[in-house]
């Protein structure tokens, strides 16, 4: 058997799985499918990594093969985390996902698994079995453990707001949602918690919330509506304020006031795909006003229009905010 002829080796195959999360995560852009295409294209283990990915979805028993790459990411972002959890499975079992790729990429994997997840910019809001309405802002992935014990939401990625309902069981449950961090408990509350890169924030809007740290018995301490907290295993935040301005995602907008610019850029990009980032001397210039996250380009423009700022485009995806003092 020649070289070009023997099975993709595990660094095609862990490529492969990125364009699959890629793919997951929402519609490509046209950019992205020439990127696609031209990985596939690089030699024929890229092209057969790509095949008997598609093969386990059964895709090319269905569809023209100049079709498949179309289909896969409809099938893949309206699987529900069931679904996707027996794919990678398959995959798995196939070799298309090696243990490496998954070891290095577990918030990648821990998301593209998630019982329910949303994509770059997406809001997507679901109802729960017990009634519970459950919002998931951009980029948010979570799984829910329901049981005759408790209801339990574990938040892998991104931002939820939960407004429970109340439990029908005979015996009534706890709803809790865990994080890294470790845990917060409704004691009938309208409420949002978000996991950041260091630590998890909890807003309350209606109830009260008990937050308890990962590792930990007793709650440290509970929040009550209009508040606000950030924590981790061995820190908390002074309590804040929860204001409805928090709120404004679930309409699409991005309220700042008084927020530093680079704060600002990190917020708007969650919500679209690339780097966005300011310069180091136009970080800290403060900024107030109404943003829309599904037209984050018109928010950049308006930064430009009304501050000392410029937006330099290298690339589509690669947006820098530099100072501009004329």
């Amino acid at each position: 058997m020649s070289r070009a002829d023997t099975p993709p080796d595990a660094q095609v195959y862990g490529e492969a799985a990125d364009w699959l999360v890629r793919l997951q995560g929402g519609p490509l852009s046209p950019q992205d499918m020439r990127e696609l295409l031209a990985w596939r294209r690089l030699s024929r283990r890229h092209e057969e990594a790509w095949r008997r990915a598609e093969e386990v979805l059964g895709i090319l028993r269905q569809v023209p093969p100049e079709l498949g790459r179309q289909v896969l990411p409809k099938l893949a972002a309206g699987a529900s985390g069931r679904t996707r959890r027996r794919v990678l499975a398959a995959l798995a079992g196939m070799g298309v996902i090696p243990a490496a790729w998954i070891a290095a990429r577990t918030q990648e994997a821990q998301v593209f698994l998630a019982d329910h997840a949303s994509g770059v910019g997406e809001i997507r809001e679901l109802s729960l079995p017990d009634g519970t309405r459950l919002v998931l802002n951009t980029r948010s992935a979570v799984d829910v453990k329901f049981d005759a014990r408790e209801r339990r939401l574990i938040l892998r990625a991104g931002e939820i707001l939960v407004e429970t309902a109340p439990d029908r069981a005979v015996v009534k449950r706890p709803f809790l949602v865990e994080t890294a961090d470790g845990q917060a408990r409704a004691l009938g509350t309208r409420y949002a918690v978000r996991q950041l890169d260091a630590a998890t924030a909890v807003s309350v809007y209606d109830g009260h919330v008990a937050l308890r740290r990962a590792g930990q018995a007793q709650s440290f301490t509970v929040l009550a509506p209009g508040q606000s907290l950030r924590f981790s295993a061995g820190w908390n935040s002074p309590v804040g304020v929860a204001g409805p301005a928090d709120l404004a995602w679930r309409q699409g907008m991005l309220v700042a006031k008084d927020m530093r610019l680079d704060a600002l850029l990190a917020e708007l990009g969650r919500h679209r795909r690339g780097l966005l980032y300011s310069t180091a001397d136009a970080a800290s210039l403060r900024v107030s006003g109404a943003f829309p996250l599904q037209d984050t380009d018109a928010g950049l423009a308006l930064l430009a229009r009304t501050m000392p700022v410029r937006v330099v485009r290298r690339t589509p995806y690669w947006v820098m905010v530099e100072y501009d003092a004329h």
